[in-house]
């Protein structure tokens, strides 16, 4: 199984970037793929309690009235500090049993998180990648000028990965994207970042 993680600050391209992988994936038959996010069980949390869906994900940077015209994504990092405040690690363990239960079921997966932010989430997947020598991590860090501020982005995680530039056009990311599909896949030995 691969896992490819993706970090930076909010605005950056993640979510972009891995649309764009996953788009390529799907254009090179790569069938077993996945997108997860430490975020989703706290989306998960909001929508249980009747906060809209699209109020964490399409316009999480919108207040929307539901808490007291916070914003979806200051709600969910509301309700990942408070559960931090008691566990620290309770969301990066969440997410090494989420990719135990994936390679379990899809041991050929290739499985893009992306949203990673701190370091006992870099090292859940670190150690995750160590179990099993088919077990693949790559980490990326998403720059792109203009996007360096995040409240909650832990600075020490650039350093625990590799740095693509996201200084170009939509296209000029989308040819980095279909370099790392082709990776991912298999297909290539080494990616241009």
């Amino acid at each position: 199984m691969h896992v490819l993680s993706l970090a930076g600050p909010k605005g950056s391209g993640k979510n972009t970037l891995a649309t764009f992988i996953r788009e390529a994936l799907d254009w090179c038959g790569v069938i077993d793929h996945d997108e997860v996010a430490f975020a989703d069980p706290m989306r998960w949390a909001c929508d249980a309690i009747g906060i809209p869906a699209d109020v964490t994900r399409e316009r999480k940077t919108e207040v929307s009235g539901h808490v007291n015209g916070a914003t979806g994504r200051e709600v969910l990092v509301a309700l990942g500090e408070c559960m931090r405040s008691l566990a620290p690690d309770f969301w990066a363990d969440h997410m090494g049993h989420r990719l135990n239960a994936i390679a379990h079921g899809e041991p050929d997966a290739i499985v893009i998180v992306t949203d990673t932010r701190r370091d006992n989430e870099v090292a859940v997947l670190e150690a995750w990648a160590s179990v099993d020598a088919g077990r693949h991590l790559a980490k990326l860090w998403i720059e792109r000028p203009g996007h360096e501020a995040d409240e909650v982005l832990e600075s020490t995680v650039r350093a625990r990965c590799i740095v693509l530039s996201n200084a170009g056009s939509l296209a000029d990311l989308r040819a980095k994207a279909e370099g790392i599909a082709d990776w991912l896949a298999g297909e290539t030995a080494q990616v241009a970042l």
